[in-house]
């Protein structure tokens, strides 16, 4: 109302300006209500380009999207009247919709296929390219499985904000901290080590964490917390208690991990 007079725009480039309508619907309005010689180029169609053209890169990156566009504004027919443009398009929509669809594309009823290099080299299950996966980064960590005299475990209540907010887990420490140290200096805890258990990985939306689990036990008379203390956040647990409480899964992963090693059988 306020930039067109409340006369809806006639033309792509004047469409794109509005909210919400980018270059390809822009386009597909233009060409549909009034006519206009313009291209789509939405995700269908480019799975058609992809495959026809034998375009070996993500359809998603910004060269690529460009050269898509380039060669969509090629295709166009040349000449026609309104009928003529809405027809094309509408024929490339229902083309990627129906017959070169993302999986078992129908090749055998594509009026393409004679000139499609993916059809012809056998490649419609490669192209288009997927999104390349992100690399994540990777964080090390030590986690303190403490065990007592009487084979509990100890654990702390992480604070609320952040990773595990509000949940039982083991001791942290960074990849470069001495266990032992850490427990006599921040638990008051005597303890020797008793195993490094197996490495566990955990993914995360934004990065992976890999967990190197230090297996150690009290010698000292003077344990972390030697009785149960909710208020301080933390506990002494059997492994079925800790399982029975709110943890997050590395952490019952390494419970149940723990519980194997001091298994009898473990040891046969």
């Amino acid at each position: 109302m306020e930039q067109h007079g409340g006369i809806f725009p006639r033309d792509a480039a004047a469409l794109q300006q509005l909210p919400g309508i980018g270059r390809s619907t822009a386009a597909a309005i233009a060409a549909f209500a009034f006519g206009e010689h313009c291209t789509i180029l939405d995700g269908n169609v480019k799975r058609i380009l992809a495959r026809y053209f034998g375009i070996s890169e993500y359809p998603g990156k910004q060269v690529v999207e460009e050269q898509l566009w380039q060669l969509a504004e090629e295709l166009l027919p040349t000449m026609g009247n309104h009928r003529t443009i809405a027809a094309y398009t509408q024929a490339l929509m229902d083309l990627g919709a129906l017959v070169c669809v993302r999986r078992r594309p129908d090749c055998h009823h594509c009026p393409l296929q004679a000139d499609c290099f993916a059809c012809q080299q056998n490649l419609t299950a490669n192209l288009p390219v997927p999104k390349p996966r992100k690399t994540l980064p990777v964080r090390e960590t030590i986690h303190l499985i403490l065990l007592n005299q009487k084979n509990q475990i100890f654990l702390e209540k992480r604070p609320a904000e952040g990773i595990w907010g509000g949940l039982l887990c083991f001791p942290e420490i960074p990849i470069d901290q001495d266990g032992i140290n850490f427990c006599e200096e921040h638990l008051r805890v005597r303890a020797i080590t008793l195993a490094h258990l197996p490495h566990l990985s955990h993914g995360f939306t934004h990065f992976k964490l890999n967990i190197q689990p230090l297996l150690l036990r009290c010698t000292g008379n003077l344990p972390a917390c030697e009785k149960n203390d909710e208020e301080k956040n933390c506990l002494w647990l059997t492994i079925e208690q800790a399982l029975l409480r709110g943890i997050p899964v590395p952490t019952k992963k390494l419970l149940l991990m723990t519980q194997s090693y001091l298994s009898p059988k473990t040891h046969e």
